[in-house]
């Protein structure tokens, strides 16, 4: 309450320091805002957002759920706010994220299918767990459900299931066994670390 309380909307949460860029185009920092360009894609709109729920002032609404989903979550507004008025709006919207998640107003529908692929398969893709481990295969790391390792590979869902990534992940291990650590891996028994549901503001799951 006291972060979104404190935002008196100078809008320093939507660009750069000025000091910091050269040319004007340059000064936007908000990928939601920038994209939408309305109030409430912004961080001092969303603030807003969770005074007036806060205080029953209005309901969520379909615009609400979009504007507080589409925010990436990179933070650059809280670099923007606090080292002025000490304000943590990230955390604000990590908590109306687990309200709306409680309410039964979040997340988005486009959402739902990765919640869904993680109750059933243990990964956000809804691929085989059987298949987690094939981005090592050649690489001679241990399999660490079965021996003791000296450091555990952690590749994650995307790392682990897509083509296009596998191969950094490979270049990865490689250094780290060139640099003489004893690597291991869980393979099938892996299962997705759930970050994507916290960003989601699923905390039950």
């Amino acid at each position: 309450r006291s972060d979104f309380s404190l935002c008196g909307k100078c809008k320093l949460c939507q660009a750069v320091h000025v000091q910091e860029v050269d040319y004007g185009r340059f000064w936007r920092n908000c990928p939601s805002g920038t994209r939408f360009r309305f109030e409430a894609y912004y961080a001092s709109g969303k603030l807003e957002m969770a005074r007036a729920l806060d205080l029953q002032e209005i309901e969520p609404t379909p615009a609400m759920q979009h504007a507080l989903y589409t925010c990436m979550l990179c933070g650059s507004c809280q670099e923007q706010c606090y080292p002025v008025k000490q304000i943590f709006p990230m955390r604000v919207f990590e908590l109306l994220r687990e309200q709306a998640v409680r309410d039964g107003w979040g997340p988005l529908e486009e959402h739902l299918k990765a919640v869904e692929n993680l109750e059933n398969t243990d990964n956000l893709l809804g691929r085989p767990q059987a298949e987690r481990g094939a981005w090592a295969e050649g690489l001679g790391l241990k399999d660490a459900s079965k021996e003791k390792v000296g450091a555990l590979v952690f590749a994650g869902c995307h790392y682990s299931f897509k083509p296009e990534l596998a191969e950094a992940a490979r270049s990865a291990a490689r250094v780290l066994l060139a640099a003489g650590l004893d690597l291991g891996i869980l393979g099938s028994e892996e299962l997705c670390c759930g970050a994507p549901l916290l960003e989601l503001g699923d905390r039950d799951f």
